[in-house]
């Protein structure tokens, strides 16, 4: 069982993801700023960041890069997720993220690379 944290806008990405790691006992918080993200990482430090690639008003980079310069999250792994078939996920792997899935994902998919990390 893993404590992981989302960071997604979407109530509705979020609920197919919720719905999926309940059933394999995980324990799950969820954000849609990236305000809440810092403040429910610091009040319960999470095994595994899932983080939309496509952010508004902020790129996945930035959010990747101060994630990594913290002493309290660097060592945090980050799945990155999105609705790109795929495009954006060189670009995740680069920016230090150590998956990337494309929305909508299925239970195997998403065991699968949790499994990993």
């Amino acid at each position: 069982m893993k404590n992981i944290l989302i960071f997604d806008p979407s109530d509705l990405d979020f609920k197919a993801a919720q719905g999926m790691l309940m059933y394999a006992g995980h324990k799950l918080r969820h954000c849609k700023q990236i305000s809440e993200l810092y403040a429910l990482i610091t009040e319960s430090k999470p095994d595994l960041l899932m983080i939309e690639f496509m952010l508004a008003g902020r790129s996945f980079l930035s959010v990747m890069r101060e994630l990594k310069s913290f002493e309290l999250t660097a060592d945090i792994p980050v799945i990155s997720v999105s609705r790109d078939n795929g495009v954006n996920k060189p670009h995740a792997l680069m920016m230090g993220a150590v998956a990337h899935l494309t929305k909508p994902y299925n239970m195997t998919e998403l065991f699968g690379v949790i499994q990993q990390v």
